[in-house]
């Protein structure tokens, strides 16, 4: 085997696998800055206070109800 099958077969995939690696990286930590720059408390409390207000009234119609 002479060096050129040698880098062929080894080393342009191994190259491709680490250069795969620092762009998922690079994706992950924009995603990070696009998270933590998002206000998501403000979109939870939302669906959270919908959730508790059918709770209240589920409660109202059981106690209606007599159970």
């Amino acid at each position: 085997m002479n060096n050129f099958q040698l880098l062929f077969t080894a080393g342009f995939p191994t190259l491709f696998v680490l250069a795969g690696i620092l762009l998922n990286r690079q994706d992950t930590n924009m995603l990070r800055q696009e998270i933590q720059g998002s206000d998501v408390g403000g979109r939870i409390d939302l669906p959270t206070g919908k959730v508790i207000e059918l709770t209240d009234r589920v409660s109202h119609l059981e106690a209606r109800m007599g159970k």
